[in-house]
């Protein structure tokens, strides 16, 4: 407890023994330590004598000729989209095997959209407000507005998903504006925002506009381009 031992970070081999040669008083072995050898290049595999394979094969003997379509879960049965059991056409989460098949077996039908504010206020929700997350102006208000009432609040963030809905735009750095203060870069972490000699550049095939960049930056050097 003296706080020779990092709180944080990882106890490699030789870390450890840096810190016994403290305790103990012994000194370090002088010279490089040996290198392991070379790990074998193995992709995973299920164990031999996993259940999991029996079952894998025994489905894909009795679906033979059949039209079908396995859905898995996250867990060591994976692994049975591998060659050469081929078993596993989908994964998302644990749990999502059975759901994702009840999806596909009515995703040929036209279903209702489900309002998340209607089912809220069913079961009795009075406080529900809607917000953009992109539009930092109303969105930061309503959220203090909501931890500084009383009773269940609800804030629904409305916004398309990026994969479905593509922006023609993209925005972009003026260089001459720009002060490298890597605000946008420190608060947002986007993918698409790097620095370049000292100023922030935007990859524009990377960015979907989405603008919040251009919000928080403080010398008002970012807009969009089409």
């Amino acid at each position: 407890r003296d706080g020779a031992v990092p709180a944080a970070g990882e106890l490699s081999v030789g870390e450890c023994a840096r810190l016994l040669s403290g305790y103990l008083g012994v000194p370090m072995p002088s010279g490089a330590a040996p290198q392991p050898p070379e790990l074998p290049v193995r992709p995973p595999v299920l164990c031999a004598g996993c259940p999991h394979r029996g079952s894998f094969y025994a489905v894909k003997q009795a679906m033979k000729g059949k039209k079908a379509i396995f859905s898995g879960d996250i867990g060591c049965y994976t692994l049975g989209n591998a060659a050469p059991l081929d078993m596993t056409d989908t994964c998302l989460c644990m749990g999502a095997g059975i759901t994702i098949a009840q999806g596909l077996t009515l995703a040929g039908e036209i279903a209702p959209v489900i309002s998340i504010r209607a089912i809220l206020e069913a079961i009795g929700v009075a406080s529900i407000e809607e917000v953009n997350p992109f539009d930092l102006a109303s969105a930061v208000p309503a959220i203090r507005r909501a931890a500084e009432g009383t009773g269940v609040r609800v804030l629904i963030f409305k916004a398309p998903c990026i994969a479905l809905c593509k922006h023609p735009g993209a925005m972009a750095v003026d260089a001459q504006k720009c002060v490298g203060c890597r605000r946008c870069i420190r608060e947002l972490g986007c993918p698409a925002m790097s620095i370049e000699g000292g100023k922030a550049v935007i990859a524009s095939d990377m960015c979907t506009a989405c603008g919040l960049c251009a919000q928080v930056c403080p010398a008002d050097c970012i807009a969009e381009v089409k």
